[in-house]
């Protein structure tokens, strides 16, 4: 039972060694961002380069709504000057590759198009770290409450409750433990602080007998906390990280545990481990009688009710459900950025080569059909030398 309750508290203290997804890289960012970009200047590039132009102060206070592209009014103003500034970023080449892809009316301007048009939703699955930092901050919350009750902001456990003694802060046969039930540290320390007279040598949880606690009064700290922690941590089986899953399989444990009958009587509710010639008697802390160093959580006899902490672990496994799914969201989204950045690269490459290859054929021969394959090959030649500067307007990977 004590090494159950272990298990729970190192889980708990797992809270600072959250699984962590990868976050974005910079490059998949300003991917998404590009794609926001790219259509409104395909679609009226002459007048996003006149903006791209156009001194910011003019652009901020001067630029009335008759002068900027219809679209570009009212509610997509802020958009032109976004894609105006990026357009204005980009090396000449960058520019030329788009303002012959906003000319281009062939099937690679469509397949442009659809590239960028798939681009676009996985934009909003990215998660900004300050919202990973809050999912993260929500759980670990929740945890925190778990473990030392209230509103999880104390540096160890407290008793809570109501009462001056042990028994009424751990509980008896028909009445939870006030304190016990606020905190999974306080019912640790229910189970393991030795108790008194013949009854303070407590092994129960631990190789080493825990001390008696100093004081059973309201307000009061428990006294071998730090040991009490220190054996959680290296008894309990060790864990890499605290995942929505391995919540869940620790509160389907306690559930077990809280319904699993004790003493001859088969009490429930009751976690301890008293005489099994005896009835589940009192959390005294004295082991006589059916009695002991135990915990309850009943609202009558052999009546179950969850107690409070109980409800923490449910938040914290739900929010950490919530952060996982988005977080996977999140690396789909990314992985399917990269591949269609990717083929947005190649796409722009493509259109760019097609503009110059027409370009050079559309021209007569000078002398022979040998000067016209020869422009030919020259724009070839230009177009692989410019490719990884025209590469960077789609923010390669």
């Amino acid at each position: 039972t004590g090494k159950t309750l272990a298990y729970c508290a190192q889980q708990l203290f797992l809270q600072k060694t959250l699984k962590t997804y990868r976050r974005q890289e910079k490059n998949t960012k300003e991917a998404a961002a590009v794609a926001a970009h790219i259509p409104l200047i395909l679609s009226d590039y002459l007048e996003i380069q006149k903006l791209a132009t156009t001194p910011p102060k003019q652009q901020a206070n001067q630029q009335t709504e008759s002068d900027m592209p219809q679209k570009c009014r009212r509610t997509g103003r802020a958009e032109c000057i976004a894609a105006a500034a990026y357009l204005k970023s980009l090396p000449s080449a960058g520019q030329t590759a788009l303002k012959k892809a906003a000319a281009d009316s062939t099937q690679l301007r469509r397949n442009l198009n659809t590239t960028l048009a798939k681009l676009l939703p996985g934009k909003s699955k990215l998660l900004e770290p300050a919202e990973i930092e809050e999912k993260k901050q929500k759980i670990a919350t929740a945890l925190k409450k778990a473990v030392y009750g209230g509103q999880g902001t104390g540096a160890e456990p407290k008793l809570l409750g109501a009462g001056a003694d042990r028994r009424a802060h751990c509980g008896t046969k028909a009445a939870a433990g006030s304190s016990a039930k606020l905190s999974i540290g306080v019912t640790i320390a229910c189970l393991c602080a030795s108790g008194s007279n013949s009854d303070n040598s407590n092994t129960a949880c631990y190789k080493t007998a825990t001390t008696s606690q100093a004081s059973w009064a309201s307000g009061s700290a428990m006294t071998d906390w730090d040991v009490i922690a220190a054996n959680c941590k290296s008894e309990a089986a060790p864990h890499q990280a605290a995942t929505a899953q391995e919540l869940r399989h620790l509160m389907n444990k306690l559930n077990s545990l809280l319904y699993e009958p004790k003493g001859n009587d088969g009490t429930i509710g009751y976690i301890g481990n008293p005489d099994s010639a005896s009835g589940a008697a009192d959390c005294s802390g004295n082991h006589t009688a059916g009695a002991g160093a135990c915990a309850t959580f009943t609202s009558a006899a052999n009546t179950i009710a969850l107690p409070p902490w109980f409800t923490e672990l449910e938040n914290a496994a739900r929010e950490a459900e919530e952060y996982e799914s988005a977080a996977q969201a999140t690396a789909a989204a990314e992985a399917t950025i990269e591949a269609l950045n990717e083929t947005l690269a190649t796409t722009l490459h493509i259109t760019t080569l097609s503009a110059a290859v027409a370009e050079g054929t559309a021209k007569s021969p000078e002398k022979t059909g040998d000067t016209s394959k020869l422009k030919q090959q020259e724009a070839e030649k230009e177009c692989n030398a410019t490719k990884a500067r025209t590469n960077k307007m789609s923010v390669t990977n």
